[in-house]
């Protein structure tokens, strides 16, 4: 199986991190006040000198041109925030296509100058680092995902459940690129995110509420840990307990679930299992896509024939 990488130096996190730093178009205020003082100051007078005289007829004509200016300004501010957002939902959805090519040359684009709103660089920065892992560019996704999660330094406001898909996502590309301390310690600390959750809702709504609270990523970390390790029957006991909870939150994601759950029934042997699961994944998401995701599961495919999707 091939994979169309880009460049090395297409995507680059580092310069559009920086090249996307958000720089809001902004009027001078200060002069046009001072100016607007001095015109009411002067159109108030009672003087009737000539130069006063002048002053007053120059006045009335610069602030109807004022007005205009700030008229189109308005107008073309308006006009680039709305290409901004458009530009940044296209791109999603190009991603949410795989599309792969076009999306990257769009964020490439969008990026690659000053925007205009922090959530819209804040969104086009988290389809950047899905492209990158798409690509296999672990390394580089993660420049992005710590940036994102560091908005001290790059003026982003994240809130609490999008820090928590990205964190996700970085201890995912840990994984994927074989650094198993660092990612047992990003799955650490987001169990103790998920524990600080399920006790708030003990404390709020009781205990039987609280034992639904899950994470259906940290599941799929799990999950994923224990099939490329070489923990099946572990991997196949967080996939029993935590299926329903998989099922309410992944949407049709949960063929990654099924994926993974197929090759633990593998690796044990287990062979009518294996095909189930590997039909139920195949059904979602196209057998190709599951192994760009996780390479271990590239062989399932040589065993169990994968629903077969148009072309």
């Amino acid at each position: 199986m091939t994979t169309d990488l880009p460049q090395p130096s297409f995507l680059d996190p580092q310069k559009l991190l920086v090249s996307s730093r958000v720089s809001p178009l902004r009027i001078p205020t200060w002069p046009i006040m001072v100016f607007a003082v001095v015109g009411i100051l002067l159109m108030s007078s009672t003087s009737t000198g000539p130069l006063i005289t002048g002053l007053k007829l120059a006045v009335l004509p610069i602030m109807f041109l004022i007005s205009i200016g700030l008229t189109i300004f308005r107008v073309v501010l308006a006009r680039r925030l709305a290409a901004e957002s458009d530009a940044v939902m296209a791109l999603d959805e190009l991603v949410q296509l795989r599309r792969w090519p076009e999306a990257a040359d769009l964020a490439e684009r969008i990026l690659s100058r000053h925007m205009l709103a922090p959530d819209r660089r804040l969104f086009a920065l988290m389809g950047l680092a899905a492209l990158l892992t798409r690509y296999h560019r672990f390394a580089d996704a993660r420049v992005v995902h710590e940036a994102l999660l560091n908005p001290e330094s790059q003026e982003l406001e994240i809130d609490p459940s999008m820090a928590h898909s990205v964190k996700v996502a970085r201890a995912m590309s840990l994984l994927r690129e074989d650094h198993l301390v660092d990612a047992d310690r990003a799955m650490m600390d987001l169990r103790r995110e998920v524990n600080m959750a399920r006790d708030d809702v003990r404390r709020e709504q009781g205990v039987e509420k609280s034992q639904k609270v899950q994470s259906a990523g940290v599941v799929l970390l799990d999950l994923y840990r224990d099939v490329k390790t070489g923990h099946p029957t572990e991997a196949l006991e967080v996939f029993a307990k935590a299926m329903p909870a998989l099922r309410d939150q992944l949407g049709i994601r949960v063929a990654d679930a099924w994926v993974l759950a197929a090759a633990a029934h593998h690796a044990l042997g287990q062979v009518v299992q294996a095909a189930d699961a590997f039909t139920k994944a195949t059904t979602l998401v196209p057998a190709v896509e599951l192994q760009r995701r996780y390479p271990e599961t590239a062989l399932l495919a040589n065993h169990y024939p994968p629903v077969q999707w148009p072309a």
